[in-house]
Order: C-alpha cells, then sequence, then structure tokens
C-alpha cells in the first residue's frame, strides 16, 4: 500500500491537487448550503419542543433545559431508550429564534465532513503516512460521494432530527473508533476517557452507529491478540 501511494506520489503533485479539489468541492457544496436558507422545521421538530420552547419563553435557557429534560422522562418511559438523540432532538434551533433552522446545514455538513476529515487524519496520515494533499483529495472525494448519492437529502442534510439521530451518532462512532485504536496502542487515560463518553452518548443514540462502533473495537481487539500471539510464538 504504502510502495504503491509513494509511486503515485512521485508523479503528482498532491499539495496542488488538494487545493484543487478541495476548490472543487467547495463549489459543489454552494447550492446544497444556498437551499439550506430556505430550511424551516416540521413534523418531529415541533412536537420533541413543545415543553423546551414553553420553558424558553416563560424561563429562559434553564427553562428550556427543563422542558428538554421533561421531554426526554416521557419518551423514555413510553416510547424507547434513545435518551441522547431525544435530548438532540428537542434543541431544534427554531424554537430559540425564529430563522434558527438555517443553520441546521451547517450542522450537518460539518458532521458528515469532519468525521470524514478526522479518520483519514488518523489513519492516512499518521498511520500509513500519506502527505496532507492526497488525504485533503481523498476526504473530499468521500465526501462529495456521500452527499451526491445520499439516499434522501432531506432527511440527512436539511432535517434537524435526522441529523441529531444519525449524524451526530456517526460523528461519535468515529470518535469512539479512532480513540479506541489509540487506547489499544498507547493505553492512554485521555483516549480511554473520551472512548467511554462516546459509547456511553452512543448508548442513547441510534442503533446503526454503536453498532458499526462497536465492530470496529471488537476487530481492533481481535487483530491486537493475534499480534500478540505471534509475538509469543
Amino acid at each position: 500500500m504504502k510502495q504503491l501511494y509513494q509511486k503515485l506520489a512521485d508523479q503528482l503533485d498532491t499539495k496542488k491537487a488538494g487545493i484543487l479539489i478541495s476548490i472543487l468541492f467547495v463549489i459543489s457544496l454552494l447550492p446544497v448550503i444556498y437551499v439550506g436558507f430556505f430550511n424551516y422545521a416540521t413534523g418531529d421538530d415541533y412536537w420533541y419542543g413543545v415543553h423546551t420552547y414553553r420553558g424558553f419563553v416563560e424561563n429562559g435557557l434553564f427553562g428550556a433545559l427543563k422542558g428538554s429534560m421533561q421531554t426526554v422522562a416521557e419518551f423514555y418511559e413510553n416510547w424507547q431508550g434513545t435518551w441522547f438523540t431525544l435530548f438532540l432532538f428537542t434543541l431544534s434551533p427554531n424554537h430559540f429564534w425564529e430563522d434558527g433552522y438555517r443553520i441546521v446545514v451547517f450542522i450537518s455538513l460539518g458532521c458528515l465532513i469532519g468525521s470524514i476529515a478526522y479518520l483519514a487524519n488518523y489513519y492516512l496520515i499518521k498511520k500509513l503516512g500519506f502527505t496532507k494533499g492526497a488525504t485533503t483529495v481523498i476526504v473530499c472525494l468521500i465526501s462529495y460521494l456521500a452527499l451526491q448519492y445520499m439516499p434522501r437529502t432531506t432527511s440527512g442534510i436539511y432535517w434537524f432530527n435526522g441529523i441529531m439521530h444519525y449524524s451526530i451518532p456517526f460523528l461519535l462512532a468515529t470518535l469512539a473508533i479512532v480513540h479506541s485504536h489509540k487506547f489499544i496502542e498507547c493505553k492512554k487515560k485521555s483516549d480511554y476517557t473520551i472512548l467511554f463518553i462516546c459509547f456511553a452518548l452512543l448508548g442513547g443514540g441510534s442503533y446503526l452507529a454503536p453498532l458499526a462502533a462497536t465492530l470496529a473495537v471488537v476487530l481492533m481487539l481481535m487483530s491486537q491478540v493475534r499480534v500478540e500471539e505471534f509475538c509469543i510464538n
């Protein structure tokens, strides 16, 4: 893998390629962001925020927090145990200012691109020795494909609840995977703390992200056992 990469790096100016692809990627985001300025809350955005909005109007941020906790308690008892994303559902920006829903597109893009970039930075740059330019190209291409071929952009990019239930857990899963790898290798308490927090929050979210993160950690532990057995033998 490294030899193939080195041959390509010798023939290409990865720094210039990274800059060019980044510019093209940003241009491709402009229509996505533009549509976001005409985005408005709907359906569950209002349903989950009833107590939050009422609390905010009556008692400010403290009242909003109290209302959010009330909503989490009610749905936890009567629906399902996704307490973390339920709490996030109640914080839809339209409850706090009229045009607040316009920032949703930036939250969604930040979660998706940030997650991919975080993984790439650790595994491609730090582990495989890729240049920043080459990594930038890969991150932009993956992000572009993820956005352009998303099955339902309305839910994945413009719907606050959809982002809180899937994009935020995806971000937490990438953090958990990276810091699990770091902890297995270095045994630092800071990595363990981040890992613990991520999995605790994932336990109160959607099912896909924690499942993927758990499988990734199990595979890492299994590979570590195999390496240790090989070293012993």
